[in-house]
Parts: structure tokens; C-alpha cells; sequence
């Protein structure tokens, strides 16, 4: 037998993400485009968010010399594009692509899978032999910041998730390190204390404590004295959260918040209508389902009465 799988609501652990039309957040995908508008203002935050997450595997990124917000890539000819919440390319030939995700989706893997796509073919000059592909390939690596957890199996230890290019029999060991997606699992990393000496912790408390208090990052770093020296040694945290104040006080951030806020709703009720419509039908079968055991429990119980009664004769007989 397989192995059996573990109930939805545990393996899954949707978190409950509210938003606020007064507070632009820090996991809105506005207030990121905004924040990453430009290397000169957000690049050494791309190096420093990047490099906190593949550290922890051993792993490392170069200097960031570009970032591109809200990414759009169309390269395969006959494919829908794909389009990224940001994109950071380091001088080392490698790409670091972030997305946002607030609301579970099973389709996650396969839309990290297409965009690598779309961005390798992309980084190909036209008319390249296919000779030459594997040396130009850039090293893409995928960083999603979930809030929900990402399997489906209830393995979900850990506040990182991450998937690469493995071996299938033991030792397991990196077949290729061209593609690597790191599943960032904020109910898994907010069911421990944050260790603050750490880089990973002190950039994923900061990015869910601002949300959570309705506070800017830099408000939540005052907090904290372990946040603070943190952002006193690591230029890039820094930059990102005396960005966020900026991006906080923009006009046009704040009008393309409350749209992206507005559309956001939209779509939510669009899927709750769906899910109440598909699980109405079965709601009335099981409804009818009960209706006909509680008949049949009913009957049972008769005949149950009837044979105690006749148990009762024969014991009175003898």
C-alpha cells in the first residue's frame, strides 16, 4: 500500500492574510515592483534576500547587476509567456526570480518549471548552434515566499522547501545545479521562534511582522535590537526596508495597491463562488445519504426491540 496521505487542512495549513487598503504590505506583489524598481535602489536587497535563502543549502549568488520588476518573458515559440513578480541577474550568469504567493496553488511547480523555461531559451542569442546551449544556460534559481505549505504528503518540516535536479537512487546527489527552487513555507518558519542572528530568519520575521502589525519594516527593525545590528551589517536588508518607506509614501504605489488589492477580492470571490457551487450538489447527496442511514438506524433499532422482546418470552418460558 502507499503511503497513506495526511488530511488537507494539515498538509496544506492555509494562513489567514488579510490586507488593508490604508497599509501598503509587504507581501503584495505593488510593493514589490515598486521596492525592486531598479538595480542602483534595490540591488544589493536582491543579493541579500538571495543569497539568505540558498545559504542555507550551501549555495551562493553573485553581484546583482540588473532587477527587473513584474518581469514578462515570451520565448518559445507557441507557448503562453510567463511572467514573474521580480527578476534579479547576477554578473555571474545567473538569475534569481520571486514571486509572492498568497493563496495555495497546486499549479505552482509546473508555472516555476515554465518560466525557467522561458528564460533560458530567452538567454540565447538567435541562431545559436544547440552545441552551444548547455555552456550559456543561465543559472536560474526560483524563490517563492508561500503562505501556505507547498506538499501534499504532510512532509513539510523545515521552512524550506527546496527542489533541484537530483539523482532518483541513493547517494541522491545534484545532478545539475542549472535549476533550483526554493518553496519558502511562512506557517512552517512562524511555528518556531525566529533565531535573529540569522540572516533567513531576520528577512522572512521582518517581511511577516510588517504585514502582521501594520508597521513598515523599518518600524519593526527598531523593535528588535538583534534587527537592527543585522541592518547595520547587511546593506541590502537596510536598503530594503528605507526603500519600503519610500515606496509607502509614492502616490502611484498606493493606486496601483488598492487596484491590485481590489482585483485581488475580485478573483477571490470568483473561486468562492466556484468551490460553493461545485460543493453544493454533493453537500444535498450527502445530506440525502444521511436522511436514508438514519431510516435504515431506525429500522434497525425495531427489529433490535422485537428480538429483545422475544429474547424476554423465551427467558420467561424456561
Amino acid at each position: 500500500m502507499g503511503k497513506k496521505r495526511a488530511p488537507e487542512a494539515k498538509w496544506r495549513r492555509q494562513m489567514k492574510v488579510s490586507f488593508d487598503k490604508d497599509f501598503i504590505s509587504t507581501l503584495s506583489d505593488p510593493a514589490w515592483s515598486a521596492l525592486f524598481a531598479n538595480v542602483k535602489v534595490a540591488g544589493l536587497a536582491a543579493e541579500s534576500l538571495t543569497r539568505a535563502v540558498v545559504s542555507k543549502f550551501g549555495l551562493g549568488f553573485g553581484k546583482v547587476v540588473r532587477v527587473t520588476p513584474q518581469k514578462y518573458e515570451k520565448s518559445i515559440p507557441g507557448l503562453k509567456g510567463s511572467r514573474v513578480d521580480v527578476e534579479a541577474e547576477s554578473a555571474d550568469n545567473e538569475l534569481a526570480v520571486y514571486e509572492l504567493q498568497i493563496l495555495y496553488d497546486r499549479a505552482l511547480p509546473r508555472r516555476n518549471l515554465l518560466a525557467a523555461a522561458h528564460r533560458i531559451s530567452g538567454s540565447m542569442p538567435e541562431g545559436t548552434d544547440t552545441s552551444g546551449y548547455p555552456a550559456m544556460m543561465p543559472k536560474i534559481t526560483v524563490i517563492n515566499i508561500c503562505c501556505y505549505n507547498v506538499r501534499d504528503d504532510g512532509e513539510n518540516a523545515g521552512a524550506i522547501q527546496p527542489v533541484q535536479l537530483r539523482f532518483g537512487a541513493p547517494p541522491h546527489g545534484v545532478a545539475d545545479d542549472r535549476y533550483a527552487v526554493f518553496y519558502v513555507q511562512l506557517p512552517q518558519f512562524l511555528a518556531k521562534e525566529p533565531d535573529l542572528a540569522d540572516a533567513f530568519d531576520c528577512w522572512m520575521y521582518m517581511i511577516w511582522k510588517s504585514h502582521e502589525l501594520r508597521k513598515k519594516p523599518q518600524e519593526v527593525v527598531d523593535m528588535h535590537t538583534e534587527l537592527k545590528e543585522f541592518a547595520a551589517r547587511d546593506g541590502g536588508f537596510a536598503q530594503f526596508c528605507r526603500r519600503f518607506d519610500r515606496v509607502a509614501a509614492d502616490e502611484d504605489a498606493r493606486k496601483a495597491y488598492i487596484m491590485w488589492l481590489d482585483e485581488s477580492i475580485r478573483q477571490r470571490s470568483i473561486v468562492d463562488s466556484a468551490v460553493e457551487e461545485a460543493v453544493a450538489p454533493l453537500l444535498e447527496q450527502l445530506s440525502e445519504k444521511d436522511a436514508q442511514l438514519s431510516e435504515k438506524d431506525g429500522q434497525l433499532s425495531e427489529k433490535d426491540a422485537r428480538i429483545a422482546e422475544l429474547e424476554a418470552r423465551l427467558s420467561r418460558k424456561q
